[in-house]
């Protein structure tokens, strides 16, 4: 049941009848004013103080729960001085003026942090001025923190006008013990900062445990659990912004290769590391400009995540901007605006690699606006799907969002966003399907201030053996449209050594052309069928233009036995019984197992086979196959959806077991064998 009116009005903090609140950013502001009846024809009007035209906004929404007509001004000026007006029919209701923010920041006083001596978590609660603000920096090529510290690296707790600039975070912890956490602070900016090496690793869990908890592939935090209460890894941050925390500025950061990883969708809803936590802030929070990169090794659970997704104010929650990021490989959503987005807006961002996009579930406020962005290649590590942005909504009462989905470029030719909520208001509408997207698409996204372009957004590999069979380019082209020499660096994460960029630094010729040879290395690309990349060409401001890497190996095989045939894995061909194929086992070590089939898809991307153990009902199952190869994928009784108690696992006693499994016409999968094994890891379809 959602929570009694004035509990949620608690949450959203709406507007007094009459009042005009404005919370400007960089380039947008969002606006809501207070009136108790509906005002027909109502709208927004902006200009630049002192232009002679009025420019009108997009439409604003009248909310009869809260009393207040909200919405938002888009596409603005940096340190710009506007006016705005409320206008209906009989003239202006409101007015006000507002300027945005300035990207420079005027520094008072510098503090050098000298790793050497530096005592974590370092708590910082240091009070500037709009005037003058703190800088905190570290010594060039130190890093703050270290490969195996597992607590906080700093915490910024009252902090005013603080700006951590030119900083690597190496190690910290997972849940609540994060490198970098912003709390009950206001006016703070983390830019040109590096974070990696961060949360907790542990094995994947597949039971279930005594209080209840599903372990469901995820990862076990061994030195928190007991027998009886399980402690799964999740929420583990390299940034936390939480409760209290205002007017937060997240700019040209670079997250990369945490310590764990997030399970896939394949087995449950994923859980692990992510770059950033946006935990119900108090308003005004921006993420620009920033490079938050997984991997197939270290798979984000999302780039950034937000805590609170079913309340009015969680996730970013009021007036929040998140532009020009790249986000990619990530095993759950690139992003999740989930919670109030009350004026949350999302545009300019290269999404790619993750089952969704955009996660604007739970719209317990809004309006959230998800505009000129480029959702491009998606898919969780095992190519695993949804729409591009993600909009389920639930209680009827609760959830009646509005959402302005515009302009969006994206390449799946799925479902792009499904409307769903009948009492939500969807304006979808302009958004363009590239089913093969131009280099010329992919490298304009991120939308970012530099002077350089690159020729190439991706990069298309195949390899077999110890040799290249084709690559889509085998040189990047850097354009410069600077008049002065740009020093750069490329990036890519720890485990990408299958391939290498020449030079790995330099310099741009003003107004000319840099040649980046990127070279392949197939003798190191062994061991699975996917290999995912990206690099970045950065600049020492932080800035960066991306390039993805998208590999195959032709010539990979799934093992036919992943496991030689022991206790710890049994395999069965199939006898043929009145349609049904059965595989039977002799188990010699009762204990825990679960049962695969191996099968190559031939239609269906999820078959739904009935499943049948040891004699008993033929319930549904769902499998998931790849039409090109043959996989191993496991199977149970009863699991009517793709992720529902798949990895359960069952008990059996010594002697022998059955699995049944019978298909219908339109499945059309071609099913080799099946096994039972006590080490269902070694099955995953790499």
């Amino acid at each position: 049941m959602p929570p009694p009116l004035d509990v949620r009005r608690g949450q959203i903090k709406p507007v007094k009848v009459g009042e005009l609140r404005l919370r400007p950013t960089f380039t947008s502001c969002g606006v809501a004013w207070g009136t108790d009846v509906e005002v027909p024809g109502v709208r927004f009007e902006y200009r630049l103080a002192g232009a002679p035209e009025w420019r009108r906004a997009p439409d604003p929404i009248w909310f009869r729960d809260t009393c207040d007509v909200r919405g938002s001004l888009l596409y603005l000026e940096e340190d710009s001085e506007y006016e705005m007006r409320v206008v209906a029919a009989g003239g202006a209701l409101a007015s006000g003026r507002f300027r945005t923010w300035c990207s420079e920041v005027p520094i008072a006083k510098t503090i050098v942090i000298d790793p050497a001596t530096a005592k974590y978590p370092m708590r910082i609660s240091e009070k500037g001025r709009a005037d003058g603000w703190v800088r905190y920096t570290a010594p060039s090529g130190a890093v703050l923190g270290g490969n195996d510290l597992m607590t906080g690296i700093v915490v910024l707790d009252g902090a005013e006008h603080v700006i951590l600039d030119g900083i690597t975070f190496v190690g910290g912890g997972g849940e609540w013990s994060e490198p970098l956490r912003i709390v009950k602070s206001r006016a703070v900016r983390v830019a040109n900062c590096e974070f990696h090496g961060w949360g907790r690793v542990g094995p994947p869990s597949f039971d279930h445990f005594p209080n209840g908890a599903y372990g469901g592939g995820k990862f076990l935090d061994e030195k928190r659990s007991t027998p009886a209460r399980p402690c799964l890894i999740n929420y583990d941050a390299a940034m936390l912004v939480g409760i209290g925390a205002s007017e937060i500025v997240i700019e040209r950061c670079y997250a990369h290769d945490p310590r764990g990883r997030a399970n896939s969708w394949l087995y449950s809803h994923p859980a692990g590391p992510e770059a950033v936590m946006m935990s119900s802030p108090d308003h005004s929070c921006v993420i620009r400009y920033c490079d938050f990169i997984g991997s197939d090794i270290h798979r984000f659970n999302d780039a950034v995540e937000g805590a609170g997704n079913f309340t009015a104010h969680g996730g970013f929650n009021q007036d929040a901007d998140v532009y020009g990021n790249f986000m990619i490989y990530c095993n759950d959503d690139n992003i999740e605006l989930d919670g109030g987005q009350q004026n949350v807006r999302c545009f300019w961002n290269r999404f790619e690699a993750a089952i969704s996009g955009v996660s604007i579930q739970g719209c317990c406020a809004s309006p959230v606006y998800v505009m000129d962005n480029l959702f491009s290649g998606m898919g969780d590590e095992f190519g695993s799907s949804n729409p591009s942005i993600k909009t389920a909504t639930f209680d009827p009462w609760w959830y009646a969002p509005y959402a302005g989905i515009w302009r969006n470029i994206y390449q799946d030719p799925g479902a792009f966003c499904v409307k769903q909520g009948e009492t939500s208001r969807w304006d979808v509408r302009d958004n363009i399907l590239e089913r093969n997207p131009s280099q010329n698409t992919l490298s304009r996204f991120p939308v970012r201030p530099l002077p350089f372009v690159l020729d190439t957004g991706r990069i298309l590999v195949e390899v077999a053996g110890e040799r290249t069979l084709s690559q889509s380019c085998d040189a990047v082209i850097a354009v410069s449209r600077s008049s002065k020499p740009i020093p750069f660096q490329v990036r890519k994460g720890f485990d990408a050594d299958w391939f290498s960029v020449s030079p790995s630094k330099g310099e741009m010729s003003p107004n000319g052309e840099t040649r980046l040879k990127v070279e392949f290395h197939p003798e190191k690309m062994v061991g699975r069928r996917r290999w995912r990349s990206a690099f970045i060409v950065r600049t020492g401001e932080g800035l960066s233009r991306c390039v993805s890497i998208v590999g195959e190996r032709k010539d990979f095989q799934i093992p036919a036995q992943p496991l030689p045939p022991s206790g710890r894995a049994l395999y069965a061909d199939a006898n043929m019984e009145g349609g049904v194929s059965v595989f039977t086992f002799n188990v010699k070590n009762p204990g825990r197992y679960w049962f695969f089939v191996r099968a190559q898809g031939a239609g269906r991307e999820y078959p739904k086979p009935y499943v049948s153990i040891d004699g008993g009902e033929f319930l549904p199952s769902v499998l998931r196959l790849w039409n090109g190869y043959p996989a191993w994928a496991m199977i149970r009784p009863g699991q009517d959806s793709r992720w529902s108690g798949i990895t359960m696992h069952f008990e059996l006693a010594l002697g022998s077991h059955t699995l049944r499994v019978r298909q219908s016409k339109e499945d059309g999968f071609v099913l080799l064998g099946a096994a039972v094994t006590s080490e269902p890891l070694a099955f995953e379809p790499r």
